[in-house]
């Protein structure tokens, strides 16, 4: 009868009832975890490079790919990226668009489910730095030989005699 009325070890079944389910649902939690810091790893690199790229680290895109492709290849053994420079109203851009196999950033308990989704990440900034490439260069102003201009040293502009102000390429003081 003692058998029968002692309780002792009776939690113990629905506890690993419960203890392969709250397993599942921790390492769910760690394998987002990791998806997300892999993917911030990501973005992180493509920003550094395409940095990198607008001040004049790397001569052309192709530079910028190879570079940043080593570093995404150990979060995303195919993922890829693309470079491409244009120009608009005087300056320069540059987008630089990463893209991951999100089945490969995380540990593969979530992140199997995700087989067939890529994730893209794109980066756009100013070239500061332009090569001979990509530079655009603003328009010439021809001033008349017999006006007399003064160089303005802190950016392109000249004061002709008249008080106007010209913007000019290449400024030459006269006489």
């Amino acid at each position: 009868m003692s058998f029968w009325k002692d309780e002792s070890g009776a939690v113990t079944v629905e506890s690993v009832m419960w203890l392969g389910f709250m397993f599942f649902f921790v390492l769910s939690i760690l394998d987002i975890c990791v998806y997300f810091l892999n993917h911030g790893w990501a973005v992180r690199a493509m920003h550094q490079e395409n940095r990198e790229f607008i001040v004049g680290a790397y001569s052309d895109c192709n530079a910028l790919e190879t570079a940043l492709n080593q570093r995404i290849q150990a979060i995303s053994p195919s993922g890829a990226s693309a470079c491409d420079t244009y120009p608009e109203r005087g300056s320069t851009f540059s987008t630089v668009t990463v893209t991951l196999a999100s089945s490969e950033m995380g540990l593969g308990i979530v992140t199997y489910f995700l087989k067939d989704i890529n994730i893209s990440s794109t980066g756009f900034q100013t070239i500061e730095v332009p090569t001979a490439a990509t530079t655009v260069k603003p328009p010439v102003v021809e001033t008349d030989e017999t006006t007399t201009t003064e160089t303005v040293t802190d950016d392109s502009a000249t004061t002709t005699s008249d008080g106007s102000t010209t913007i000019v390429s290449d400024v030459t003081e006269e006489a």
